[in-house]
């Protein structure tokens, strides 16, 4: 499983549509971030929990990679500017558990 893991969450890193979730969100490019996320995620920390054996089963990454479009959510609230973000974070969701189910 952490092989399969490993391999679905390297290729959405170097993936250059996912760009925007590659690395956690700094303090210094964004200091209302952390106050407005009550749960970050992102593809390298989940990468660093692959590694870390962190992951019993594939449930337990989904809902790992689904707190990308949750923070993305949480961060844009309702505004409109953050529409195609959201989305995008979904499409990484989507994209993610396909490849998954693929390996």
């Amino acid at each position: 499983l952490r092989m399969a893991l490993r391999e679905v969450t390297t290729r959405l890193l170097v993936d250059r549509r996912w760009r925007a979730f590659a690395e956690p969100v700094s303090p210094a490019e964004d200091p209302e971030y952390h106050h407005l996320v009550s749960a970050p995620m992102d593809l390298a920390t989940l990468l660093m929990r692959v590694d870390q054996r962190r992951y019993a089963t594939a449930a337990g990454w989904t809902a790992d990679l689904q707190a990308i479009p949750a923070a993305a959510q949480q961060y844009w609230s309702d505004d409109p500017r953050g529409t195609r973000e959201v989305s995008r974070a979904h499409a990484l969701v989507d994209e993610g558990c396909a490849r998954l189910a693929e390996s």
